[in-house]
């Protein structure tokens, strides 16, 4: 089973590789402020599944996750609507960081510091190529993050691969930060945008669509739930 896993991201690299090609992308927002008591702040860092802007490059006609059928129907977005069920101001900072996947440059981090979130979650790995120093380096921006008010929660890719999977699971362990598997969602054919409609460019069809934006919204959310319940 491996192996079909990796030959099948062999075929997925190729495809994917117009994405998260621009740098310095803006750091969007999400308010839902209602003068509650209390206020959550999440900050999520990911890549082109948190975020992509307009490319004609691949044929992408939106700004959201890829590749969700509208803005609204993005894992992010269902986040933030889930989270509305809490009596709390929803305060949402979101960007696409795929710079540091593949260079590991740490750029434009200082906004996202000083944002004090409750929650952060890291959602890449996915455009890594270089495994040998994917693990320090992606410890090392998690650790600009830390602070004992903050819960860190990581996913794995969403596009299988067991190295990096394993890579992510020990950066969890050595952060003290939350896992989100979403490994079994790339087995199952209905999470992806090409199960939902024909895109033009094969990379953008193999992303989320709008069934998988839910199955990750699901999970991330499942997490927070419990955390909250728990208060760290």
């Amino acid at each position: 089973m491996l192996k079909l896993f990796k030959k099948k991201n062999k075929n997925v690299e190729k495809k994917i590789f117009d994405m998260n090609r621009e740098e310095n992308l803006p750091i969007l927002e999400l308010k839902d402020e209602q003068n509650f008591e209390k206020t959550i702040k999440v900050l999520i860092i990911g890549n082109s599944l948190t975020l992509h802007p307009i490319s004609e490059k691949v044929n992408w006609e939106r700004v959201c996750g890829m590749a969700a059928s509208s803005k609204e129907n993005d894992y992010v977005h269902l986040l933030f609507e889930k989270l509305k069920t809490y009596k709390e101001n929803i305060l949402f900072k979101y960007t696409n960081y795929a710079i540091f996947e593949r260079e590991f440059e740490k750029i434009s981090i200082n906004e996202l510091v000083e944002f004090n979130a409750n929650f952060i979650i890291f959602q890449l790995g996915d455009n890594v190529s270089d495994l040998d120093n994917f693990k320090q380096n992606y410890i090392e921006l998690i650790n600009c993050f830390k602070n004992e008010k903050t819960a860190i929660l990581l996913t794995t890719p969403f596009f299988y691969s067991n190295e990096k999977n394993r890579i992510v699971s020990d950066v969890a362990k050595n952060t003290d930060s939350f896992l989100i598997d979403l490994s079994n969602l790339y087995s199952d054919k209905r999470n992806f945008a090409k199960a939902e409609y024909n895109y033009k460019h094969k990379g953008v069809g193999l992303h989320p669509g709008d069934f998988g934006m839910k199955n990750i919204a699901d999970a991330i959310f499942i997490t927070i739930n419990a955390i909250k319940k728990r208060p760290i």
